[in-house]
């Protein structure tokens, strides 16, 4: 026969009434907040659909009559639409042309509901009635994410607290570099004349920009320009530049090493790693004792052992 049944939750609940027969009944329940109690004369506006099967098929053409108002004829979704019902509990009869008639009960309340009435086996027709309701204001906090960072690691390792990170919103693409690298606490940005090759002639190679650990020496200019002192060049350790996991720049005393050779038109992302310590694993065969600097550009990026 009928059974009604109620699932509660704390402050939710949700109610059906099921046909039972000679065949198991299979019924979800989703349960929702508890619903305020119909008031007297409250009416429901009742929309709902036909189906069959576990799977939910739509059924066309079935003709639904809730109570003794009018009959309704689903549409080829299976959906129909009722006028407003009293609140309340009413019988709802479908009947088909190849799947015969079924008949159970439905209880509305006051507002709105929307009504499936699934085709059992046999006879058996069941009925669940979902109650919208409203939520309490709720703040949802997005973040967007590059997805060649997310595949570089860039995001986990940010998240993991180690190293120093810039985004594209904390630089400019159009300036250089080492600009963007005098953001960095513990860095040092100098301009570095190398020492001169074998064999120059009076000649000193053009300066470069060079990055290094915060704990070494300062390098100046002066410093760097005087033949036979390099008491400052010796203790400064230059810190590898890693570009989408390839190593553009060894970070070596000799020339060809300057940092702003580095085109900053597609860089999206930079991590410093300022001590040893800090380095990520698959990064540490570039670490030359003082830290690397590693950047991200829009290409999509793999992460490079160093080896």
């Amino acid at each position: 026969g009928a059974a009604a049944v109620r699932v509660e939750a704390p402050g939710a609940s949700v109610r059906t009434t099921l046909s039972l027969g000679s065949e198991p009944v299979l019924q979800d329940f989703a349960v929702g907040p508890q619903p305020a109690s119909a008031a007297a004369g409250a009416r429901a506006a009742v929309s709902g659909r036909v189906v069959r099967g576990a799977e939910r098929q739509p059924v066309a053409g079935a003709t639904v009559r809730v109570g003794g108002g009018a009959a309704q004829t689903t549409d080829a979704q299976g959906r129909f639409s009722l006028r407003e019902l009293a609140a309340g509990t009413h019988a709802v009869t479908v009947a088909h042309p190849q799947h015969g008639t079924r008949a159970a009960q439905v209880e509305v309340e006051g507002g709105a509901a929307d009504v499936e009435l699934r085709l059992g086996e046999g006879s058996g027709l069941v009925a669940m009635v979902t109650v919208p309701y409203t939520l309490d204001p709720l703040r949802v906090e997005g973040r967007a994410e590059r997805r060649s960072l997310a595949s570089a690691g860039f995001y986990e390792r940010r998240e993991a607290g180690f190293g120093y990170f810039l985004t594209e919103e904390q630089f400019s693409r159009a300036a250089p570099l080492s600009s963007a690298l005098r953001r960095v606490p513990g860095l040092r940005v100098n301009r570095y004349y190398p020492p001169a090759g074998p064999g120059a002639m009076g000649s000193r190679p053009p300066q470069e920009m060079r990055v290094g650990s915060g704990r070494s020496a300062p390098i100046s200019l002066r410093t760097t320009q005087q033949e036979g002192d390099q008491s400052a060049v010796s203790s400064m350790c230059f810190l590898p530049i890693i570009v989408d996991g390839v190593l553009a720049v060894a970070g070596g005393m000799e020339a060809g090493h300057d940092i702003d050779r580095i085109s900053m038109t597609d860089v999206v992302a930079i991590e410093v790693y300022r001590t040893a310590a800090e380095i990520p694993a698959q990064f540490a065969g570039y670490d030359r004792g003082c830290g690397v600097v590693l950047i991200w550009t829009q290409a999509e990026a793999t992460p490079s052992t160093g080896r």
